[in-house]
């Protein structure tokens, strides 16, 4: 989030190469930047989410409002080792999610609160071959929190409910790769690939007002106490963007993209 390209809603994101933030787009896009530069953007978000619910078939309310204020950043730097050689890097959130049910929500016993962050520090360099081609690429460092909480139906009539907490960190690596091809002034195609990135979630959930049955139940079978992993995947992408110049003050700008999400959300 936060990113300058926001004023173009994306389009043509991995050719446009104007400022430091193409360290984030494109790397290989760095080479067009003729001196070190630094950018950055902030923005706000202010969800609404809700769910509809039948209060015929389901015990419970709608939950209210699940989305809460959010901040988002991101910052950009490219360094001019020379007219062909630079070194970059871009830092910020990947993406992130978040929800905040009501306590009396319908489907507090499937999920009631949690989030899921990412932060990504991705280094870059860029190289000019020629004048039509230029490359780039970098490692991507990915620090990521993953929390979640569940109300627990207690098995003694008029019982209220118990909680399940589950809270965990991880960083997962990848790389990105880009080029940037100029067949002539004011005409650019960006092609950058993004891998995959492997998350692993492990945490000792924790169990808060448990019934005196069901803490007989967990002491029997030996679930108390026991710890849970979590498998999460940012997907691998590949986006293909052109730029052009029609005149001095109009250019036409797109993407063409693919994103692997079949991975993604699949807890085991």
């Amino acid at each position: 989030g936060g990113t300058p390209d926001l004023g173009t809603a994306g389009a043509g994101r991995a050719a446009l190469a104007t400022d430091a933030s193409t360290a984030g787009g494109n790397p290989a896009g760095m080479t067009r930047l003729d001196e070190s530069q630094m950018t950055g953007g902030a923005q706000v978000l202010l969800p609404q989410i809700k769910f509809d619910v039948n209060e015929d078939s389901f015990g419970g309310g709608n939950g209210g409002n699940a989305g809460y204020l959010t901040p988002a950043a991101t910052l950009y730097y490219v360094h001019n080792l020379s007219p062909d050689f630079k070194l970059g890097v871009a830092a910020g959130s990947y993406f992130g999610l978040g929800l905040e049910y009501d306590d009396d929500w319908a489907g507090r016993y499937y999920f009631q609160e949690g989030q899921f962050l990412t932060f990504g520090l991705n280094p870059v360099a860029a190289y000019r071959i020629n004048k039509y081609l230029s490359v780039g690429g970098g490692v991507s460092v990915v620090v990521s929190n993953y929390e979640a909480k569940t109300a627990v139906r207690n098995l003694e009539p008029g019982s209220g409910d118990g909680r399940l907490e589950f809270d965990a960190n991880d960083t997962g690596y990848g790389a990105n790769l880009g080029l940037l091809i100029e067949p002539r002034v004011g005409t650019r195609f960006g092609i950058t690939y993004r891998s995959k990135v492997d998350l692993e979630y492990e945490d000792k959930p924790d169990l808060k007002n448990i019934g005196p049955l069901l803490q007989t139940a967990l002491d029997v079978t030996g679930l108390e106490g026991s710890k849970v992993k979590l498998d999460m995947e940012i997907p691998q992408a590949v986006l293909v963007s052109a730029y052009h110049e029609v005149a001095d003050k109009l250019a036409l700008m797109g993407n063409v993209g693919w994103q692997d999400w079949s991975g993604f959300g699949n807890i085991d």
